[in-house]
């Protein structure tokens, strides 16, 4: 961040501190400085979520496949799939014991409880694309119904080739579970899907994070997302909803290079469409004085999404930055640098899945 940004900044703190947020009656006040990030996405299969905190510059890292469900913290009953993980889930109907369910009598179910098979019907089988999880935004909506569980691919063991993504490699398989709210937070019951034993845990609230996660696979309960207010876009592999060049409904298909926003702390992001041969000085240029409250996007975790990048190709948009508010009313500006890196031995060839973006306070 150039030197006189940080002078403007310095004195103009003390007269924008007022409107930020207040948490239990402190006033929050972010780092002044801006920053290149490099996300440690980890690669051609993209084997970690990183949870970024623009005013910290602090990232978690996470191994995608390391949950699978996430558990809301509020007042509602919502459970969360791991999109990361290529998950999809179905009700079951007309059954109430697990160790009723098995691959015999679900077959016909699990044919069709798929991701990124063109099928339209099968985005049925996903939470809610825009990660609006709230008032039915889930698969998951009723307690204590039965739930087959497709739980989606494992990440590939290689080998790869340059220039391309690499996001499910072998099937994890498929659970049944039974979700319940119980005092001030879930009982879930899980199985493998033809396992005729349950097994049962209880995992309470915490009204710092968005989400409790547990794995089905360690029967863990697991650190993922920093707490609530101290994240705002996350690195992921991620299943969006796609339509063809005809406005066809192709359903479900996986996304690699994504970028989701933290909508559900209120997080707010926009983008803004400039020339290739004026972005560094239009970016450079845009102050606080430049922002539209009215275009942030606080109901859609996918404000920047893919569109920073085209593929195939993995090919960096050089026409476009993005606006970030951040929980605590913070506002940055934020550009994409780079979505791969040369190869070591040939500069020619390029890998997928080094991100690379720089950001600065406003």
């Amino acid at each position: 961040m150039k030197t006189f940004f940080k002078i403007f900044l310095i004195s103009t703190l003390f007269l924008t501190v007022s409107c930020l947020k207040e948490d239990d009656g402190m006033i929050y006040v972010p780092p002044i400085q801006g920053a290149e990030l490099k996300p440690e996405v980890g690669g051609p299969n993209q084997p970690n979520q990183v949870w970024v905190d623009l005013s910290t510059g602090n990232m978690k890292m996470t191994n995608r496949t390391s949950w699978d469900l996430g558990f809301y913290t509020g007042d509602q009953f919502a459970v969360i799939l791991n999109t990361s993980a290529l998950m999809s889930a179905s009700p079951v109907d007309g059954y109430t014991d697990l160790a009723e369910i098995n691959s015999t009598n679900m077959a016909g179910l699990m044919s069709v409880v798929q991701v990124a098979n063109f099928d339209p019907n099968n985005i049925n089988y996903i939470d809610d694309v825009r990660g609006n999880y709230l008032n039915d935004g889930t698969v998951i909506q009723e307690e204590n119904k039965i739930y087959l569980i497709n739980m989606g691919y494992n990440i590939p063991d290689g080998p790869f080739q340059p220039g391309t993504s690499y996001a499910a490699g072998t099937a994890r398989g498929w659970k049944k579970i039974k979700i319940s709210s119980e005092g001030n937070g879930y009982r879930l019951e899980y199985a493998d899907l033809n396992s005729t034993q349950t097994n049962e845990i209880y995992l309470d609230k915490d009204e710092n994070y968005n989400f409790r996660f547990f794995s089905l696979v360690t029967e863990q309960v697991m650190d993922i997302q920093p707490p609530k207010k101290d994240w705002d876009i996350c690195f992921t592999v991620f299943v969006n909803h796609v339509f063809d060049n005809n406005g066809n409904d192709n359903g479900s298909y996986i996304y690699t290079d994504f970028v989701m926003s933290n909508t559900m702390a209120n997080t707010g992001a926009y983008e803004v469409i400039t020339t290739e041969s004026t972005l560094l000085s239009d970016f450079n240029d845009f102050s606080g004085s430049d922002v539209d409250e009215s275009l942030f996007i606080y109901d859609d975790h996918r404000a920047i999404g893919s569109n920073w990048r085209i593929v195939p190709g993995a090919i960096l948009k050089k026409d476009r930055f993005y606006v970030v508010k951040d929980p605590n009313g913070v506002l940055f500006k934020l550009r994409f640098i780079a979505m791969s890196k040369p190869d070591d031995s040939d500069p020619n060839l390029f890998w997928r899945g080094y991100p690379v973006f720089e950001y600065d306070p406003l």
